[in-house]
């Protein structure tokens, strides 16, 4: 409980040297045998540190605290070491914090590293530009497939190669795959799956197939 409420203050406080430090931290509380839940991995040849499990009395964990804080840097942070975006506390996701408080830098990194959008999305109250430059790429996206423009899709997947994207989800968190397939473009299926593009962990398949 107290290296939780230490790490929430940390975040809350909205400090940029707060996160770097909370790196460190972390490393030296394992090193000395205090975070025994924890577990580790190789990932591009860097430890990543899974938080999974640590929450508040509250059930809110600290991806959670930092989304819905506004704090952008601790959710990059948390998001680099391997957080589950899609984690439900307490009913709602990360990005459900972040929109709620209308934190759109947050809201815009975890939708980048995969999130579902959240519950009742309305695009229209956005005022950020690079979130709304991401919704538009969402939604040409889909529109593409739609209208089964094959180029513009295999353009849409080249410029966006190096990013992390594995699923463009539209506002109602429908994949680009389910959207070929409902709409029956199965060539662009198949561009889709050559760029790594997968339907979402939650989709129903067999109910899109």
């Amino acid at each position: 409980e107290f290296i939780l409420n230490f790490l929430k203050t940390s975040f809350e406080s909205g400090h940029d040297g707060e996160c770097e430090y909370f790196s460190r931290f972390l490393y030296q509380l394992n090193y000395l045998g205090l975070l025994p839940s924890f577990t580790y991995e190789k990932l591009f040849d860097s430890v990543k540190v899974k938080l999974f499990s640590l929450g508040d009395k509250e059930g809110f964990n600290l991806l959670s605290v930092a989304s819905r804080t506004g704090n952008a840097k601790a959710t990059d942070y948390l998001l680099k070491f391997g957080f589950d975006v899609n984690l439900v506390n307490n009913g709602q996701t990360a990005a459900d914090l972040a929109y709620e408080g209308r934190h759109f830098k947050p809201l815009l990194l975890l939708l980048k590293a995969n999130s579902l959008f959240p519950t009742g999305f309305d695009a229209s109250i956005v005022n950020d530009a690079e979130l709304n430059e991401f919704l538009d790429l969402s939604t040409n996206m889909h529109d593409s497939i739609k209208e089964n423009d094959k180029e513009k899709v295999k353009s849409i997947l080249r410029n966006n190669k190096e990013s992390n994207l594995r699923h463009f989800y539209d506002f109602e968190n429908n994949s680009a795959l389910a959207c070929a397939i409902q709409n029956r473009w199965f060539i662009i299926f198949e561009i889709l799956t050559m760029f790594k593009i997968f339907f979402g962990p939650k989709e129903d398949i067999d109910g899109i197939m």
